[in-house]
C-alpha cells in the first residue's frame, strides 16, 4: 500500500487504547471525535478500540462490530513494558487494519495496543504514515505514567536513579532498557501529536526527535461551538456562588485537596457552595476515609450531584460560576477546561503542567499552588468573586476549532483532508 494510491482522499485507520462504545476516558474520546469529524469530510476511517476481556469472557478476540468500527479484546498484557503477549490476537489486530487499506495508522497511546503490535503493523505497512498522540507518560513513568514519586513529591524529568528510588525492585539497567525499547519504537512513527506543549516538552527532554512533534489540542464536538448560547448562564439568580468539580475520583485529580479548602473556606464565609459532578460521597469516602467527618460538618456546602452524560456538561456548566481542577499531578490537557473554555466558565486550576498551560492565570481563571488546600481556601473565600468572573469571561480563550484541527491533522498526516488556505496556524507546525 502506498499513501493515496489511485484514491482521491486518504483512508485513515485510528487506533485506541479503549473502545469508546464502552469507555469514556480523554484519550478514546479524542479518538472518536477525530473519527467522527473525518467522516463528516468524506474521510473513510476505520476505529478500532481495546476492550479488556479474558478471551473466555470474549470470543472472538478481534472483530468488527459495524462497518468501519471494531473491537479487540487485551488479555495476558504486560502494562511494565507494553507487550500484548498475544500473539494471535495481535496477528488478527493487524489483519483487521490490513483490510481497511489504510494510508495513514493513527494511535491514541501505545498502552494496550503493545509495542510488539506497532513493530509488527509497521512492517506489515510499507509506504503508510504512522502518527502516534502521546495523551499521557506512560512511557517515561512506571508509577502509572503519573511522574509523582511513589512518596509523594512531584517528578520533572525521566531520571533512571530517581526511578529506581521509587521501585528498588528494578535494576538501573532494566529501568534504562524499557526506555531504549520505548524509544526504538516510537522512532518508527513519521510524526507524533502532543496535546499540550507541556507533555511536548516532556517527551522531547526524553529523548524523541524534535523534527516530528506538533502540538495539537484534542478537538470537541460540535456542541461546543454553541455551547454559550445554547445554555445562557444562569448564575445570576443563585443567592451563592457556584463552585463545580467535574469528573472522577482517583489518587492524583484532587478532589481531597478541593473538600479540605471547602471546609476552610466555610469558616470564612457562607457565599458558596460546592458542587461535585460524576462521583458518589460513598466512592470519595472509599478512596478517602478520612473526610468523612470533614464532608458531615460542610453540610449543604458541599452537594453531590450525581454522574452527568456529556451531553449535558455544558447545561450543568452554564450554572456554575467556577470549575476547579485541582489534580495534584501535571495532567496533559484536561478536557474539562476545554469544555469550560467552550462555556466560557472561569477556571480555578493547580499551577503545574497541562492546567496552568491550558488556563491562563487573570485570563482564563485563577492559578493556586498545587496540593495546597489552604490557598485554594483563599481563592473560594476570596479572590473567586463573581464580579472576577465576569471580567475573566471578557478575555477567556475558546477551544480549538474543528477545521484548525483537521489542518492540524493534514499536518500530522502529510495529505490533504479538507479545502481551504495550506496554511495552519503557526502553534501547530512541526519543530517549534
Amino acid at each position: 500500500m502506498t499513501i493515496l494510491s489511485g484514491r482521491s482522499s486518504p483512508r485513515v485507520a485510528v487506533l485506541a487504547h479503549a473502545s469508546p462504545r464502552y469507555s469514556f476516558g480523554g484519550g478514546e474520546i479524542a479518538a472518536q471525535r477525530e473519527c467522527d469529524l473525518l467522516r463528516e469530510h468524506g474521510i473513510d476511517v476505520l476505529l478500532a478500540g481495546a476492550v479488556v476481556r479474558p478471551n473466555s469472557q470474549f470470543a472472538p478476540a478481534v472483530e468488527m462490530v459495524n462497518s468501519n468500527e471494531g473491537i479487540f479484546a487485551i488479555n495476558d498484557y504486560d502494562m511494565v513494558h507494553e507487550i500484548w503477549k498475544d500473539n494471535q490476537g495481535v496477528t488478527d489486530l493487524i489483519e483487521l487494519v490490513y483490510r481497511h487499506e489504510p494510508d495513514i495508522v493513527h494511535f491514541h497511546h501505545c498502552w494496550h495496543i503493545g509495542l510488539n503490535t506497532m513493530v509488527r503493523m509497521k512492517r506489515r505497512f510499507p509506504g503508510v504514515r504512522f502518527v502516534l498522540t502521546l495523551h499521557e507518560m506512560l512511557a517515561i513513568c512506571i508509577n502509572h505514567g503519573q511522574m509523582v514519586r511513589t512518596t509523594g513529591e512531584l517528578c520533572r524529568r525521566y531520571d533512571r536513579l530517581a526511578c529506581n528510588g521509587c521501585f528498588p525492585d528494578r535494576s538501573v539497567q532494566s529501568i534504562e532498557r524499557r526506555r531504549r525499547a520505548y524509544l526504538s519504537v516510537f522512532q518508527l512513527m513519521d510524526s507524533y501529536i502532543y496535546p499540550s506543549q507541556f507533555i511536548r516538552n516532556r517527551f522531547e527532554t526524553w529523548g524523541l526527535d524534535k523534527t516530528k512533534g506538533m502540538v495539537l489540542e484534542n478537538v470537541l464536538d460540535r456542541r461546543a461551538e454553541t455551547a454559550v448560547s445554547d445554555y445562557p448562564r444562569e448564575v445570576g439568580e443563585f443567592e451563592q456562588r457556584r463552585f463545580a468539580f467535574f469528573g472522577q475520583v482517583t489518587g492524583f485529580k484532587g478532589i481531597n485537596v478541593l473538600i479540605k479548602a471547602a471546609a476552610i473556606a466555610k469558616t470564612r464565609t457562607s457565599d458558596f457552595v460546592v458542587y461535585i459532578y460524576g462521583v458518589t460521597r460513598e466512592r470519595i469516602e472509599q478512596f478517602f476515609p478520612e473526610l468523612k467527618a470533614t464532608i458531615d460538618a460542610l453540610g449543604p456546602s458541599l452537594l453531590f450531584a450525581g454522574r452527568y452524560a456529556s451531553s449535558d456538561v455544558y447545561r450543568l456548566m452554564s450554572r456554575c460560576d467556577w470549575i476547579v481542577v485541582p489534580s495534584i499531578w501535571w495532567e496533559n490537557s484536561p478536557v474539562v477546561i476545554q469544555e469550560a473554555l467552550a462555556a466560557n466558565v472561569p477556571l480555578i486550576v493547580s499551577d503545574i503542567g497541562g492546567m496552568a498551560e491550558k488556563v491562563r492565570a487573570d485570563i482564563d481563571g485563577l492559578h493556586f499552588r498545587v496540593g495546597d488546600y489552604v490557598d485554594l481556601a483563599e481563592k473560594i473565600s476570596r479572590s473567586a468573586t463573581r464580579r472576577r468572573a465576569q471580567e475573566i469571561r471578557k478575555t477567556m480563550a475558546r477551544p480549538i476549532t474543528n477545521e484548525c484541527f483537521l489542518k492540524g491533522l493534514e499536518k500530522a498526516f502529510n495529505v490533504p483532508l479538507i479545502d481551504g488556505p495550506a496554511e495552519i496556524p503557526s502553534e501547530l507546525t512541526f519543530g517549534n
